[in-house]
C-alpha cells in the first residue's frame, strides 16, 4: 500500500502586532509531514525572544524566566503552556495548532527511497551519521547530528534522486514541573 505524503507549511512565526518591533521576520520553511496537520517551529530556547505571534486561530506567547524559556499557546479559551531549559540541546519544539499542543523536534529524519539498498551511500553524501532502513515498512530513518536542524535537512534531502519524500519526527515533549 502506498502512503500519500502530505506537505505542511512550517512557519517560524509572523509576528503580530503585539510582537518584537524591529526584529526580522524569518522566512516561512517547508517541512514534509504523513498527516494532515501543519506544524509551526518555535525559536530555539538559547535565541528565543519573548514576545507573542499568531499562528492560525492561536497565539503564541514566548516569556523567559531566568535560565528557563516558557512557551504558551492559547486557541479558544484553552492554553497550552511547554517550559524548556534554555540550555537544552535538543530543545527544538513544534506547536501543533490541530493538535494544540507543543512537539519535540527529533534528530531523526523518515523518508520513503527508491532503493533501500542505496541508504548507505544516501548516508555518506548527506549530514546524516546513521540510519536504518525498513522497507517492508516503507521507510528509512536517518539519524542527524544535534547542530543539524531537522527542517533544513527534509529541504535539502527532498531534492535526492534516491529520495521519493521526507518528513521530520516529532515526539512528546518532556514535562518540566513548576
Amino acid at each position: 500500500m502506498m502512503r500519500t505524503v502530505q506537505c505542511a507549511l512550517l512557519f517560524t512565526f509572523v509576528l503580530s502586532s503585539g510582537g518584537l518591533r524591529g526584529q526580522a521576520v524569518p522566512e516561512p520553511s517547508l517541512i514534509l509531514k504523513d498527516d494532515d496537520q501543519p506544524v509551526f517551529s518555535l525559536p530555539e530556547p538559547q535565541s528565543a525572544m519573548p514576545g507573542s505571534w499568531t499562528v492560525g486561530d492561536s497565539v503564541i506567547t514566548v516569556e523567559r524566566h531566568e535560565e528557563m524559556v516558557k512557551f504558551q499557546a492559547l486557541k479558544e479559551d484553552k492554553t497550552t503552556t511547554q517550559w524548556v531549559s534554555d540550555t537544552d540541546k535538543f530543545g527544538r519544539f513544534v506547536y501543533n495548532e490541530k493538535k494544540h499542543k507543543f512537539e519535540r523536534l527529533t534528530h531523526s529524519v523518515r523518508v520513503k527511497l527508491r532503493d533501500y539498498d542505496k541508504l548507505d551511500s544516501i548516508i555518506e553524501e548527506t549530514s546524516a551519521i546513521g540510519g536504518k532502513a525498513f522497507p517492508q515498512l516503507g521507510f528509512a530513518t536517518l539519524n542527524l547530528p544535534k547542530e543539524v536542524k531537522p527542517s533544513q535537512f527534509v529541504r535539502e534531502i527532498s531534492g535526492h534522486e534516491l529520495v521519493e519524500s521526507a518528513q521530520v519526527v516529532v515526539e512528546p515533549p518532556r514535562q518540566i514541573p513548576m
